[in-house]
Protein backbone atom coordinates (compact mmCIF):
# COMPACT_ATOMS: atom_id res chain seq x y z
CA UNK A 1 0.00 0.00 0.00
CA UNK A 2 1.04 3.56 -1.12
CA UNK A 3 2.39 6.23 1.72
CA UNK A 4 0.07 9.34 1.83
CA UNK A 5 1.59 12.40 3.03
CA UNK A 6 -1.22 14.11 4.56
CA UNK A 7 -0.77 17.73 5.38
CA UNK A 8 -3.34 19.63 7.39
CA UNK A 9 -4.57 23.16 6.67
CA UNK A 10 -5.97 25.29 9.25
CA UNK A 11 -8.03 28.46 8.10
CA UNK A 12 -8.01 31.30 10.64
CA UNK A 13 -10.09 34.18 10.17
CA UNK A 14 -12.65 36.41 12.35
CA UNK A 15 -16.25 36.00 11.50
CA UNK A 16 -16.51 38.22 8.33
CA UNK A 17 -14.91 35.91 5.88
CA UNK A 18 -17.26 33.07 4.75
CA UNK A 19 -17.01 33.11 0.38
CA UNK A 20 -13.33 32.41 0.55
CA UNK A 21 -13.31 29.46 2.93
CA UNK A 22 -15.91 28.02 0.24
CA UNK A 23 -12.86 28.72 -2.69
CA UNK A 24 -10.26 27.44 -0.11
CA UNK A 25 -12.35 23.87 0.10
CA UNK A 26 -13.24 23.68 -3.16
CA UNK A 27 -9.36 24.53 -4.38
CA UNK A 28 -8.26 22.37 -2.40
CA UNK A 29 -10.43 19.46 -3.29
CA UNK A 30 -9.53 20.29 -7.01
CA UNK A 31 -5.76 19.40 -6.29
CA UNK A 32 -6.25 16.26 -4.02
CA UNK A 33 -8.36 15.07 -7.13
CA UNK A 34 -4.99 15.87 -9.53
CA UNK A 35 -1.44 16.45 -8.17
CA UNK A 36 -2.24 15.07 -5.03
CA UNK A 37 -3.41 11.38 -6.43
CA UNK A 38 -0.41 11.89 -8.79
CA UNK A 39 2.32 12.94 -6.09
CA UNK A 40 0.50 10.92 -3.21
CA UNK A 41 -0.15 13.59 -0.59
CA UNK A 42 -3.67 15.13 0.40
CA UNK A 43 -4.62 18.16 2.10
CA UNK A 44 -6.99 18.35 4.76
CA UNK A 45 -8.57 21.58 6.40
CA UNK A 46 -8.95 21.47 9.84
CA UNK A 47 -11.77 23.92 11.28
CA UNK A 48 -12.15 24.58 14.89
CA UNK A 49 -16.05 24.19 14.85
CA UNK A 50 -15.74 20.53 14.25
CA UNK A 51 -11.81 19.68 15.16
CA UNK A 52 -12.17 20.37 18.97
CA UNK A 53 -14.29 19.33 21.16
CA UNK A 54 -15.52 20.57 24.90
CA UNK A 55 -12.44 21.75 27.29
CA UNK A 56 -11.04 24.20 30.02
CA UNK A 57 -8.94 26.52 29.51
CA UNK A 58 -8.50 30.49 30.32
CA UNK A 59 -10.43 30.88 27.76
CA UNK A 60 -11.74 29.33 24.41
CA UNK A 61 -9.31 30.39 22.34
CA UNK A 62 -6.70 28.82 24.42
CA UNK A 63 -8.30 25.87 24.07
CA UNK A 64 -8.82 26.04 20.51
CA UNK A 65 -4.61 26.34 20.75
CA UNK A 66 -3.84 23.50 22.99
CA UNK A 67 -6.14 21.31 20.43
CA UNK A 68 -5.21 22.50 16.79
CA UNK A 69 -1.75 24.04 17.26
CA UNK A 70 -0.02 21.11 16.86
CA UNK A 71 -2.11 19.02 14.06
CA UNK A 72 -1.83 21.40 10.99
CA UNK A 73 1.50 22.06 8.81
CA UNK A 74 -0.23 24.96 7.10
CA UNK A 75 -1.57 28.33 8.54
CA UNK A 76 -3.99 30.19 6.20
CA UNK A 77 -4.57 33.29 7.99
CA UNK A 78 -7.52 35.97 6.37
CA UNK A 79 -7.99 39.13 7.87
CA UNK A 80 -11.17 41.50 6.40
CA UNK A 81 -12.95 44.01 7.82
CA UNK A 82 -12.60 42.63 11.08
CA UNK A 83 -10.23 41.21 13.51
CA UNK A 84 -12.47 39.12 15.55
CA UNK A 85 -12.96 39.08 19.18
CA UNK A 86 -9.90 39.59 21.94
CA UNK A 87 -8.21 37.18 23.83
CA UNK A 88 -6.67 37.66 27.14
CA UNK A 89 -3.31 37.43 25.25
CA UNK A 90 -3.77 39.00 21.56
CA UNK A 91 -5.86 41.89 19.75
CA UNK A 92 -8.14 38.98 18.52
CA UNK A 93 -8.42 35.04 18.20
CA UNK A 94 -7.18 35.12 14.67
CA UNK A 95 -4.37 37.92 15.52
CA UNK A 96 -3.29 35.25 18.15
CA UNK A 97 -3.14 32.38 16.20
CA UNK A 98 -1.43 34.10 13.07
CA UNK A 99 1.23 35.51 15.85
CA UNK A 100 1.62 31.79 17.46
CA UNK A 101 2.52 30.31 13.56
CA UNK A 102 4.63 33.46 13.21
CA UNK A 103 7.14 31.81 15.99
CA UNK A 104 6.64 28.01 14.93
CA UNK A 105 8.90 27.69 12.24
CA UNK A 106 7.80 24.29 11.48
CA UNK A 107 4.76 26.01 10.17
CA UNK A 108 3.86 27.33 6.93
CA UNK A 109 2.07 30.55 6.81
CA UNK A 110 -0.24 32.31 4.31
CA UNK A 111 -1.52 34.89 5.21
CA UNK A 112 -4.03 37.66 3.47
CA UNK A 113 -6.00 40.86 4.01
CA UNK A 114 -9.06 41.70 2.08
CA UNK A 115 -9.09 45.16 0.99
CA UNK A 116 -12.54 45.64 -0.17
CA UNK A 117 -15.00 47.29 1.70
CA UNK A 118 -17.88 45.51 3.21
CA UNK A 119 -21.24 45.64 1.45
CA UNK A 120 -23.28 47.19 4.16
CA UNK A 121 -21.43 50.36 5.49
CA UNK A 122 -23.09 49.86 9.52
CA UNK A 123 -20.30 46.59 9.18
CA UNK A 124 -17.42 49.18 9.03
CA UNK A 125 -16.41 49.31 12.42
CA UNK A 126 -13.29 52.01 12.17
CA UNK A 127 -11.68 50.59 15.92
CA UNK A 128 -11.63 46.93 14.31
CA UNK A 129 -9.89 48.74 10.73
CA UNK A 130 -7.10 50.45 13.68
CA UNK A 131 -6.26 46.74 14.79
CA UNK A 132 -5.79 45.92 11.65
CA UNK A 133 -4.08 48.73 10.09
CA UNK A 134 -1.89 48.21 13.61
CA UNK A 135 -1.43 44.72 13.02
CA UNK A 136 -0.30 45.13 9.39
CA UNK A 137 2.44 47.37 10.95
CA UNK A 138 3.51 44.40 13.33
CA UNK A 139 3.89 41.90 10.17
CA UNK A 140 5.94 44.13 7.92
CA UNK A 141 8.28 45.31 11.20
CA UNK A 142 8.92 41.24 11.72
CA UNK A 143 9.63 41.10 8.31
CA UNK A 144 6.61 38.58 7.46
CA UNK A 145 5.37 38.53 3.58
CA UNK A 146 1.28 39.01 3.58
CA UNK A 147 -0.65 39.37 0.68
CA UNK A 148 -3.75 41.36 -0.07
CA UNK A 149 -7.11 40.60 -2.59
CA UNK A 150 -9.85 43.00 -3.27
CA UNK A 151 -12.58 40.72 -4.77
CA UNK A 152 -13.45 36.73 -4.40
CA UNK A 153 -12.02 36.17 -8.29
CA UNK A 154 -8.80 37.75 -6.98
CA UNK A 155 -8.70 35.96 -3.99
CA UNK A 156 -9.22 32.26 -5.85
CA UNK A 157 -6.17 33.28 -7.99
CA UNK A 158 -3.53 34.47 -6.10
CA UNK A 159 -4.60 31.94 -3.47
CA UNK A 160 -4.39 28.81 -6.47
CA UNK A 161 -0.90 29.95 -7.75
CA UNK A 162 0.72 30.70 -3.89
CA UNK A 163 -0.60 27.37 -2.34
CA UNK A 164 0.72 25.43 -6.07
CA UNK A 165 4.06 27.42 -5.20
CA UNK A 166 4.05 26.10 -1.79
CA UNK A 167 3.57 22.45 -2.93
CA UNK A 168 5.86 22.22 -5.00
CA UNK A 169 8.63 23.85 -3.08
CA UNK A 170 7.49 22.30 0.50
CA UNK A 171 5.91 19.15 -0.95
CA UNK A 172 6.84 17.67 -4.47
CA UNK A 173 10.77 18.69 -4.24
CA UNK A 174 10.70 17.28 -0.73
CA UNK A 175 9.40 14.45 -1.74
CA UNK A 176 11.76 14.16 -4.95
CA UNK A 177 14.60 14.68 -2.79
CA UNK A 178 13.18 11.16 -0.97
CA UNK A 179 12.54 9.26 -3.23
CA UNK A 180 15.58 9.39 -5.40
CA UNK A 181 18.37 8.26 -2.67
CA UNK A 182 22.02 7.68 -4.33
CA UNK A 183 22.53 4.28 -5.29
CA UNK A 184 25.41 2.24 -4.30
CA UNK A 185 26.46 0.56 -7.31
CA UNK A 186 28.40 -2.08 -4.99
CA UNK A 187 26.02 -3.21 -3.23
CA UNK A 188 24.40 -4.46 -6.34
CA UNK A 189 25.27 -3.66 -9.84
CA UNK A 190 21.36 -4.31 -11.16
CA UNK A 191 20.31 -2.06 -8.44
CA UNK A 192 19.72 1.02 -11.30
CA UNK A 193 17.30 -1.93 -13.48
CA UNK A 194 15.63 -3.12 -10.04
CA UNK A 195 14.60 0.59 -9.87
CA UNK A 196 13.59 0.89 -12.74
CA UNK A 197 11.45 -2.03 -12.85
CA UNK A 198 10.11 -1.33 -9.14
CA UNK A 199 9.18 2.24 -10.18
CA UNK A 200 6.76 1.00 -13.41
CA UNK A 201 5.21 -1.38 -10.93
CA UNK A 202 4.49 0.49 -8.44
CA UNK A 203 3.72 4.04 -10.60
CA UNK A 204 -0.08 5.35 -10.07
CA UNK A 205 -2.19 5.66 -13.19
CA UNK A 206 -4.73 8.12 -11.72
CA UNK A 207 -3.65 10.94 -13.86
CA UNK A 208 -3.42 8.94 -16.64
CA UNK A 209 -6.25 10.92 -18.78
CA UNK A 210 -4.37 14.79 -18.21
CA UNK A 211 -3.75 15.87 -21.36
CA UNK A 212 -0.52 17.79 -21.81
CA UNK A 213 -1.81 19.66 -25.15
CA UNK A 214 -5.37 20.48 -24.07
CA UNK A 215 -3.57 22.02 -20.30
CA UNK A 216 -1.28 24.07 -22.83
CA UNK A 217 -4.30 24.79 -25.61
CA UNK A 218 -6.59 25.94 -22.55
CA UNK A 219 -4.11 28.37 -21.34
CA UNK A 220 -2.74 29.76 -24.91
CA UNK A 221 -6.28 30.49 -25.38
CA UNK A 222 -6.73 32.63 -22.87
CA UNK A 223 -3.02 34.16 -23.54
CA UNK A 224 -4.48 34.99 -26.74
CA UNK A 225 -7.97 36.67 -26.12
CA UNK A 226 -6.09 38.71 -23.73
CA UNK A 227 -3.24 39.53 -25.58
CA UNK A 228 -5.46 40.61 -28.04
CA UNK A 229 -7.46 42.41 -25.80
CA UNK A 230 -4.24 44.34 -24.02
CA UNK A 231 -3.32 45.43 -28.03
CA UNK A 232 -6.64 47.18 -27.91
CA UNK A 233 -6.51 48.80 -24.92
CA UNK A 234 -3.10 49.91 -25.59
CA UNK A 235 -3.99 51.28 -28.95
CA UNK A 236 -6.51 52.82 -27.01
CA UNK A 237 -4.03 54.39 -25.20
CA UNK A 238 -2.13 55.65 -27.47
CA UNK A 239 -5.01 57.48 -29.32
CA UNK A 240 -5.35 59.19 -26.09
CA UNK A 241 -2.25 60.20 -25.68
CA UNK A 242 -2.10 61.57 -29.43
CA UNK A 243 -5.66 63.05 -28.93
CA UNK A 244 -4.24 65.02 -25.68
CA UNK A 245 -1.28 65.89 -27.39
CA UNK A 246 -3.01 67.87 -30.73
CA UNK A 247 -5.47 69.39 -28.62
CA UNK A 248 -2.74 70.79 -26.33
CA UNK A 249 -1.16 71.85 -29.20
CA UNK A 250 -4.20 73.58 -30.24
CA UNK A 251 -5.18 75.71 -27.40
CA UNK A 252 -2.11 76.67 -27.11
CA UNK A 253 -2.24 78.39 -30.65
CA UNK A 254 -5.66 79.13 -29.50
CA UNK A 255 -3.93 81.50 -26.52
CA UNK A 256 -2.74 83.95 -29.13
CA UNK A 257 -5.88 84.58 -30.84
CA UNK A 258 -5.49 88.66 -30.17
CA UNK A 259 -9.75 88.36 -31.12
CA UNK A 260 -11.28 87.29 -28.03
CA UNK A 261 -14.71 86.34 -29.31
CA UNK A 262 -12.82 84.30 -31.95
CA UNK A 263 -10.70 82.74 -29.35
CA UNK A 264 -13.22 81.96 -27.24
CA UNK A 265 -15.30 80.32 -30.18
CA UNK A 266 -12.23 78.24 -31.31
CA UNK A 267 -11.25 77.21 -27.34
CA UNK A 268 -14.99 75.83 -26.72
CA UNK A 269 -14.75 73.81 -29.89
CA UNK A 270 -11.57 72.54 -29.25
CA UNK A 271 -12.40 71.82 -26.11
CA UNK A 272 -16.07 70.05 -26.67
CA UNK A 273 -13.69 67.57 -29.52
CA UNK A 274 -11.91 66.59 -27.01
CA UNK A 275 -14.44 65.81 -24.58
CA UNK A 276 -15.93 63.71 -27.17
CA UNK A 277 -12.21 62.12 -27.93
CA UNK A 278 -12.14 61.25 -24.38
CA UNK A 279 -15.84 59.73 -24.30
CA UNK A 280 -15.16 58.00 -27.32
CA UNK A 281 -11.96 56.27 -24.97
CA UNK A 282 -13.26 55.70 -22.17
CA UNK A 283 -16.10 53.76 -24.25
CA UNK A 284 -13.08 51.72 -26.14
CA UNK A 285 -12.18 50.77 -22.59
CA UNK A 286 -15.12 50.10 -21.10
CA UNK A 287 -15.95 47.52 -23.70
CA UNK A 288 -12.51 45.62 -23.13
CA UNK A 289 -11.67 45.60 -19.39
CA UNK A 290 -14.69 42.95 -19.07
CA UNK A 291 -13.14 40.83 -21.58
CA UNK A 292 -9.80 41.28 -20.26
CA UNK A 293 -10.38 40.75 -16.36
CA UNK A 294 -12.33 37.57 -16.80
CA UNK A 295 -9.29 35.66 -19.53
CA UNK A 296 -6.68 37.16 -17.06
CA UNK A 297 -8.40 35.48 -13.91
CA UNK A 298 -9.18 32.24 -16.21
CA UNK A 299 -5.04 32.53 -17.44
CA UNK A 300 -4.08 32.31 -13.52
CA UNK A 301 -6.22 29.46 -13.03
CA UNK A 302 -5.43 27.26 -16.03
CA UNK A 303 -1.26 28.21 -15.19
CA UNK A 304 -1.39 26.87 -11.70
CA UNK A 305 -2.95 23.50 -12.76
CA UNK A 306 0.11 23.55 -15.12
CA UNK A 307 2.36 24.58 -12.48
CA UNK A 308 1.12 21.18 -10.48
CA UNK A 309 0.59 18.91 -13.02
CA UNK A 310 3.58 19.17 -15.10
CA UNK A 311 6.01 19.98 -12.48
CA UNK A 312 9.15 18.73 -13.64
CA UNK A 313 8.01 18.16 -17.51
CA UNK A 314 10.57 19.89 -19.91
CA UNK A 315 8.71 19.27 -22.91
CA UNK A 316 9.46 22.35 -25.88
CA UNK A 317 5.47 22.68 -25.54
CA UNK A 318 5.90 23.57 -21.76
CA UNK A 319 9.33 25.71 -22.29
CA UNK A 320 7.54 27.29 -24.99
CA UNK A 321 4.50 28.30 -23.17
CA UNK A 322 6.77 29.92 -20.03
CA UNK A 323 8.59 31.95 -22.94
CA UNK A 324 5.16 33.04 -23.79
CA UNK A 325 3.74 34.02 -20.42
CA UNK A 326 6.90 35.84 -19.74
CA UNK A 327 6.28 38.01 -22.90
CA UNK A 328 2.86 38.48 -21.93
CA UNK A 329 3.78 39.93 -18.68
CA UNK A 330 6.60 41.92 -20.06
CA UNK A 331 3.89 43.84 -22.10
CA UNK A 332 1.58 44.40 -19.59
CA UNK A 333 4.07 46.21 -17.36
CA UNK A 334 5.18 48.23 -20.06
CA UNK A 335 1.11 49.44 -20.66
CA UNK A 336 1.30 49.60 -16.84
CA UNK A 337 3.57 52.30 -16.62
CA UNK A 338 1.91 53.67 -19.30
CA UNK A 339 -1.39 54.39 -18.40
CA UNK A 340 0.03 55.15 -14.75
CA UNK A 341 1.72 58.19 -16.88
CA UNK A 342 -1.59 58.88 -18.97
CA UNK A 343 -3.60 58.39 -16.09
CA UNK A 344 -1.86 61.56 -14.64
CA UNK A 345 -1.81 63.63 -17.52
CA UNK A 346 -4.95 63.51 -18.02
CA UNK A 347 -5.80 64.03 -13.64
CA UNK A 348 -4.00 67.35 -14.23
CA UNK A 349 -5.98 69.16 -16.87
CA UNK A 350 -7.52 72.01 -15.36
CA UNK A 351 -11.16 71.85 -15.06
CA UNK A 352 -13.18 73.52 -17.84
CA UNK A 353 -16.68 73.22 -18.98
CA UNK A 354 -19.40 70.69 -17.69
CA UNK A 355 -19.52 68.84 -20.65
CA UNK A 356 -15.49 68.42 -20.38
CA UNK A 357 -15.11 67.97 -16.90
CA UNK A 358 -17.75 65.09 -16.96
CA UNK A 359 -15.86 63.65 -19.78
CA UNK A 360 -13.06 64.43 -18.26
CA UNK A 361 -14.16 62.24 -15.02
CA UNK A 362 -15.16 59.64 -16.80
CA UNK A 363 -11.92 58.75 -18.52
CA UNK A 364 -9.88 59.25 -14.76
CA UNK A 365 -12.18 56.57 -13.63
CA UNK A 366 -11.40 54.07 -17.18
CA UNK A 367 -7.81 55.21 -16.63
CA UNK A 368 -7.78 53.56 -13.01
CA UNK A 369 -9.93 50.78 -13.80
CA UNK A 370 -7.37 49.53 -16.44
CA UNK A 371 -4.38 50.73 -14.10
CA UNK A 372 -5.61 49.12 -11.25
CA UNK A 373 -6.57 45.89 -13.37
CA UNK A 374 -3.14 45.68 -15.25
CA UNK A 375 -1.56 45.86 -11.55
CA UNK A 376 -3.19 43.29 -10.19
CA UNK A 377 -2.55 40.95 -12.84
CA UNK A 378 1.20 41.78 -13.25
CA UNK A 379 1.51 40.92 -9.40
CA UNK A 380 -0.51 37.81 -10.37
CA UNK A 381 1.91 36.95 -12.89
CA UNK A 382 4.45 37.74 -11.22
CA UNK A 383 3.44 35.27 -8.09
CA UNK A 384 3.34 32.43 -10.45
CA UNK A 385 6.42 33.51 -12.03
CA UNK A 386 8.10 33.31 -8.84
CA UNK A 387 9.41 37.02 -10.25
CA UNK A 388 10.27 39.20 -6.63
Amino acid sequence: MKSINQIKIFISCPGDIKEEIESIELIINEINKTSGKRDDYALELLNWKYDTYTDIGSDGQEVINNQLEHQYDILIGILGSRAGTPTKRDKSGTIEEINRAILDDSKEKMIYFKTSAPENIYDIDPKQLEILKLFKKELTEKGVLYKEFNSLDSFESLFRINLSNLIIDKILNKNKAIKNPIINKNTNKYSDIVDLISKIETKDDSNIEIDLFNLLGETTSYLEIITKTLDSMTGSLNFLTEKLNLRTEELNKIHHVKDQKLKQSKAIKSINDLSMELTEFSTRIDNDLPIFSENFKLVGSSYSKILLTLTGNKSNEVINMKNQMESFRNNVEFALKNSAILLQIVSDFPLMNSKFNHSKRQTEISIKNITKELLEGLLLFDEAMGIN
